[in-house]
């Protein structure tokens, strides 16, 4: 999923969530998943794709933190 999710592939992460929509909330040793990584890379068509698919922005990561929190902030 990461790997989908780092490098865009929104056809192939439609195919895995076809088949499987759990792969949509999955997560990692840190508490993290899918849609925190599709946050902190800023792609808007898998986030919500994720969402469809059951991911939740008010699910939290080992340390508290929910997937919004990812967003990186553009310096100015």
């Amino acid at each position: 999923m990461w790997k989908l999710i780092d490098q865009g592939n929104v056809a192939g992460l439609k195919e895995v969530l076809a088949k499987d929509s759990s792969f949509a909330t999955v997560r990692s040793g840190d508490g993290r998943g899918p849609l925190w990584w599709a946050y902190e890379k800023g792609n808007s068509e898998i986030i919500q794709l994720l969402k469809k698919h059951g991911a939740r922005d008010d699910a939290r990561d080992g340390k508290g933190s929910k997937p919004v929190e990812m967003i990186k902030k553009k310096r100015v």
